[in-house]
């Protein structure tokens, strides 16, 4: 079940900037908000996914995490100095179970680009 945002949560939100993402799963909304960069952020090519985990979720993170923000920076990057797209237990900010994505805690880090959650059935929080 989706937890309520407190009103620190909701303040928290309506700071961060520009791009908001919104999908819908299983009749539940999950917003995010992330500053947009000065310019595109530069997808990478896929990565394998790792043997335990699923496939569509894997991808969809990892492909958020290794956007690249004008300064070469990459989301991941921002978001943990130990960042390895190979390993998800690096991804500060993830719960996996299973394989599956089910929590995911991005703090404000300026990342860049959109984060699409869909097809992520088992995500519980964002």
């Amino acid at each position: 079940m989706l937890s309520r945002l407190t009103v620190n949560e909701w303040k928290l939100l309506e700071k961060m900037a520009s791009l908001l993402v919104q999908e819908r799963i299983d009749n539940k909304v999950f917003i995010a908000k992330f500053e947009e960069g000065s310019t595109e952020p530069t997808p990478t090519p896929e990565q394998p996914t790792p043997d335990g985990y699923n496939d569509n979720d894997y991808q969809k993170l990892v492909t958020f995490l290794e956007l690249v923000d004008e300064n070469g920076v990459k989301n991941g990057e921002k978001l943990s100095e130990n960042y390895d797209p190979q390993d998800p237990a690096t991804w500060k900010g993830t719960t996996w179970e299973n394989g599956r994505i089910k929590k995911i805690y991005f703090s404000y880090e300026k990342c860049v680009g959109k984060l699409d959650v869909s097809d992520c059935t088992m995500l519980e929080r964002l």
